[in-house]
């Protein structure tokens, strides 16, 4: 409601301002300008009594008795979608358009807020058609072409996504962190989806020579060597991620295991899941090694290893996997109370949250490059892996 007000407020003092112009400018429509302030007047009272229909329906009257005022045309166009109308919005903005007498400056601005009025109801292409007829526009073209990258987005066109973030670049900054790099790794996973692996790789390395920073287009070259059975050279490229961001070094985990199982070098292996736990205290790593400690040492030295972890860094996981190692070793009677303490440290694990997005706060159990919540670009971060 108080949105409502202080957005009509200055319709109506607009309004009154028109009145009283033309009041001035000619005597003789005195009625007319006394009917707009009465009109305004009326508007406001149906406002602080939230009658906001009541309102709205005044300030059509003031569209009816003055087609001149342009700013409260567009206006009142504005709190039609804002109030998701959009047939009406459309309707007010679109007849504004068709003024001739319409200045250069007025018919951008109503071009604009049509373009906004399309993209609200769903209409991409006209709305694509709107904002493109701004980009050589002084005032508007920065704003537009924020409009027609959301677009693009929405429609998956990236390489029109990419020609976009790059304009905008140099004219300003970019509103949601869209990326040239992120760009063709979305094409990287279509060509993928589509089996063109090669096709896939020239998008990889395009983003990463576009960012050398980005984990994403690591992890998608990894993954396509690592099914072309390059694992050396996806070895390598999993490494890396601990420089390009360490946020991300538990997405490599999983891989890097595969990698080194398949070497067959599990000495290495071991070396450096502890580095990697010793720096980074991953639940991911510590279950890895008890693993490993187990098949090579026994079950006592991953029990050993198991209970010092989480006596320094507690975790869920870790205490549901040191409980499956005991009933590998404890009496029949004990099995059933075993599984029932496994039972249940796995479901308190399953409820974890495992990533956050900084910007919005949304959280899941997927990693995004793109936030589901803000549709802001690479700020979704892992936020249970860490012990």
């Amino acid at each position: 409601m108080l949105e409502l007000v202080a957005f009509l407020l200055p319709i109506a003092a607009a309004s009154g301002w028109f009145a009283a112009a033309k009041h001035y400018q000619n005597r003789q429509k005195n009625d007319g300008a006394d009917r707009l302030n009465r009109t305004c007047l009326r508007s406001i009272d149906f406002l602080l009594a939230e009658k906001t229909e009541k309102a709205i329906d005044a300030f059509v009257d003031i569209l009816e008795e003055d087609r001149d005022t342009v700013e409260t045309h567009i206006a009142l166009g504005n709190l039609f979608r804002r109030k998701g109308e959009m047939e009406r919005a459309i309707s007010i903005h679109q007849g504004l358009m068709g003024k001739p007498a319409l200045n250069a400056e007025h018919r951008a601005r109503v071009l604009f807020e049509l373009g906004m009025d399309y993209m609200r109801a769903g209409l991409f292409d006209r709305a694509e058609k709107a904002f493109t007829g701004l980009t050589e526009d002084r005032i508007h073209r920065e704003p537009a072409m924020q409009q027609l990258l959301q677009i693009y987005q929405h429609e998956r066109e990236w390489l029109k996504a990419v020609e976009c973030t790059r304009a905008i670049s140099k004219l300003g900054k970019i509103q949601r962190g869209e990326s040239v790099a992120q760009f063709h790794c979305e094409m990287a996973e279509e060509a993928l989806a589509a089996g063109q692996t090669e096709r896939a790789m020239d998008h990889v390395q395009t983003a990463l020579q576009q960012d050398d920073a980005c984990v994403r287009a690591s992890l998608q070259k990894a993954r396509i060597e690592r099914s072309q059975k390059n694992y050396g050279l996806a070895l390598q490229t999993l490494k890396n991620i601990e420089k390009q961001n360490s946020a991300y070094v538990v997405e490599m985990i999983g891989p890097l295991r595969e990698c080194y199982d398949y070497l067959g070098d599990a000495k290495e292996q071991v070396l450096y899941f502890q580095y990697l736990f010793d720096k980074y205290h991953l639940e991911a790593v510590m279950l890895i090694l008890a693993e490993l400690i187990n098949r090579s040492d026994g079950t006592e030295q991953a029990i050993a290893f198991l209970s010092e972890a989480l006596a320094e860094h507690p975790s869920i996981k870790g205490m549901s996997h040191l409980i499956a190692l005991h009933m590998r070793r404890a009496k029949a009677d004990c099995h059933s109370t075993f599984a029932e303490l496994e039972r249940l440290s796995v479901r308190l694990s399953n409820e974890k949250m495992c990533y956050q997005c900084t910007h919005c706060g949304f959280r899941g159990v997927e990693l995004h490059w793109q936030c589901p919540g803000c549709h802001h670009w690479e700020t979704i971060k892992p936020m249970a892996s860490a012990l």
